[in-house]
């Protein structure tokens, strides 16, 4: 956490993903953005056009912008995600000027929003365990199997289904945050510990406290190869269709 000092007195914001919560995530991500950003974002994220082409749109975009969205409409979203990421008191924001809560957003805070609500500024590297509350949680096992490496290879078909779809849903352009909690708890256990239903319900609860660094290392962690595995899945397909 970072110090910053407001009206005269500090307080504690969010700094990296390790300073921000499952729990923080989601709540973050059910803040509605506003529909003038959204549709900046949406632009720069999912059009498949060119930069150049992504520039003019924006730029045409930015000029639709009114004042009532710079002062009133923008800042409140601002004021919610300080209030999320922050330990200052709902009262001190409401008291805290436009520009300073605009400038504290930019600065410090604009990045978990992209990062929750698009995709997350985070420099990954592959992990086979983490530690939460003194317990170690290992992944799933990957092994080579005739050349290509095969993602989850120790994970059982219920295991794998529910866990695909929750994959598929974090990972697709509605991505629904909520389901990290339960990914990462079907997925990660204790070394040897098999999958037990209500384990993964109560372990689920724990994990709304687990750090977001920790939760993007193990979904890309597991996403990564398993898109890897597909690909090479789905040529193997082809190749044996076209062989025939």
């Amino acid at each position: 956490m970072l110090l910053i000092t407001v009206n005269g007195q500090e307080f504690e914001i969010c700094e990296s993903w390790h300073d921000v919560t499952i729990e923080k995530a989601v709540e973050l991500y059910n803040v509605k953005l506003p529909e003038k950003l959204a549709d900046i974002y949406k632009v720069m994220y999912y059009s498949p056009i060119s930069q150049e082409e992504k520039a003019v749109v924006i730029s045409d975009l930015q000029g639709k912008i009114t004042d009532e969205d710079h002062y009133k409409h923008f800042p409140s979203f601002y004021a919610k995600v300080l209030e999320i990421l922050s330990d200052i008191p709902h009262d001190i924001i409401k008291k805290t000027d436009v520009i300073s809560v605009k400038s504290i957003y930019i600065t410090y805070l604009q990045k978990f929003v992209e990062g929750v609500m698009f995709f997350p500024e985070f420099d990954y590297s592959p992990i086979r365990s983490f530690m939460f509350r003194d317990v170690e949680y290992f992944l799933p096992v990957s092994r080579e199997v005739f050349g290509v490496d095969v993602p989850m290879v120790d994970v059982t078909a219920l295991e794998f289904t529910e866990s695909a779809d929750m994959l598929s849903a974090v990972s697709s352009l509605q991505k629904d945050i909520s389901k990290l909690a339960t990914l990462v708890a079907i997925l990660c256990r204790p070394q040897g510990e098999a999958y037990d239903e209500q384990t993964t319900i109560q372990r689920t609860k724990e994990f709304q406290d687990l750090p977001m660094d920790v939760v993007w290392s193990v979904f890309f962690s597991l996403a990564v190869p398993l898109i890897i595995w597909q690909q090479s899945a789905a040529m193997y397909s082809l190749r044996k269709v076209a062989a025939n």
